[in-house]
């Protein structure tokens, strides 16, 4: 599951990388947003694109469906997850790497207690939605 929320840049991720996850971040609250406001089936990507300000084709660029965006998973996170396990002490076991970054990574994820809340009540709503914002 992801969200802003899901954007967990490490501290030395460059300029660029974070503001591809502030707008990957800013695609999926809007999607979501809208889509508590219209339901899904009243959302257009046009209209998700509009309220996050970017054009359709940048919303291409993140996500491939309106549905990724209101999951908004980043399939970048499993690659940066794993970069920070090699990234952990030699020392640390790989159970314990796993769950500092894991622990690490949630604690990111549960930051933003909005985006939280309206992804609850999406899946609430949207019950074929569910089980991949619980994912």
């Amino acid at each position: 599951m992801t969200s802003a929320a899901d954007e967990d840049p490490a501290p030395e991720a460059g300029l660029r990388d974070r503001k591809k996850l502030a707008t990957r971040a800013r695609i999926h609250r809007e999607a979501v947003a809208l889509a508590l406001t219209h339901g899904v089936d009243g959302v257009t990507v046009e209209g998700i694109a509009t309220a996050a300000d970017v054009a359709p084709r940048t919303f291409f660029n993140y996500f491939a469906t309106k549905e990724d965006a209101f999951v908004g998973s980043d399939p970048a996170t499993a690659e940066r997850l794993a970069a920070a396990v090699v990234a952990r002490p030699a020392a640390e076991g790989a159970l314990t790497a796993v769950r500092h970054v894991l622990l690490d990574h949630l604690a990111a994820l549960e930051a933003d207690e909005e985006i939280w809340r309206m992804r609850r009540e999406l899946a609430v709503r949207e019950p074929a939605l569910a089980a991949r914002l619980a994912g």
